[in-house]
């Protein structure tokens, strides 16, 4: 098995040719359309770690950022486990969990770091300059499936930003529990609610600003903002589509063109 994956990464020979040519380094059980598989799930694989190595790559950029940046002081620090998590990373959803969870922390402040980037590293007449921009662009591109609907998430992302810009990411702190807690805890309980002693009203006050000018309008900020982390946890979406996998049940039934189609020698037979 594995030398199939050899000749077709490394020698780059096409399947018609390492069926018939190269018999003896494949197991007698493969048979071409198995190979053929095996290609397919291969170039799907390399195309997975390709992505991964992107999104790291990105994510270092955004720690130095960070270390380096005076400005950027009150973000949220991109830590080992963040990158643990796209190490880990198997499937192609679970990519897309970490890259999500990605653009809700640090999204705004890409276009920010690019521009810090090329003040401390190149001026404008460089010949590196456009290099750094290709390299860039590479670490950033995302499949076809996010392209379709980034304006769409730029949009949900609007309420978020306001809210975090307005310091009310101090307030979604104080709801006893972390994203990456509450996903545990769903599995069994492991971690403890940390009670806050001010009533949740009165913790608000603190928070107010213009664009927040009472605490019931910081409390709905707050509960937007742990909402989306939630829903941005990696742990958590892993947990629901499991959940949702083993116990989901759909019932359908066939339409009029089905049931006219669908005979004793059709596959739906026995479902119908």
């Amino acid at each position: 098995m594995f030398a199939v994956f050899g000749f077709a990464s490394d020698h780059i020979l096409q399947v018609p040719f390492i069926a018939f040519y190269r018999k003896e380094y494949v197991e007698s059980c493969l048979v071409i359309n198995d190979l053929w598989k095996v290609y397919q799930w291969d170039e799907k694989w390399c195309h997975l770690q390709q992505r991964k190595k992107r999104l790291l790559e990105l994510m270092k950029r955004m720690l130095n950022y960070q270390m380096e940046n005076d400005n950027a002081a009150g973000m949220r620090i991109v830590t080992e486990q963040d990158m643990n998590e796209v190490h880990g990373v198997q499937t192609v959803e679970g990519l897309m969990d970490v890259s999500t969870k990605f653009q809700l922390y640090y999204g705004p402040e890409v276009p920010k770091m690019i521009d810090w980037e090329k003040i401390q590293n190149l001026s404008e007449d460089d010949p590196e300059r456009e290099a750094a921009e290709m390299r860039f662009r590479a670490a950033t591109r995302t499949d076809k499936y996010m392209a379709c609907f980034s304006i769409f998430f730029c949009i949900l992302e609007e309420k978020v930003d306001l809210c975090i810009q307005n310091g009310l990411s101090g307030m979604a702190s104080r709801f006893g529990l972390t994203p990456l807690q509450f996903a545990e805890n769903l599995d069994w309980k492991r971690h403890d609610i940390v009670q806050e002693d001010e009533e949740p009203l009165k913790a608000a006050e603190q928070y107010v600003c213009q664009s927040f000018p009472t605490s019931e309008a910081v409390l709905a900020g707050a509960i937007h903002v742990v909402a989306k982390q939630l829903s941005r946890e990696p742990k958590v979406r892993e947990l629901l589509r499991l959940r949702y996998r083993l116990r989901l049940k759909i019932s359908v039934c066939p339409t009029k063109k089905g049931r006219e189609e669908i005979d004793e020698n059709h596959k739906l037979w026995p479902r119908r």
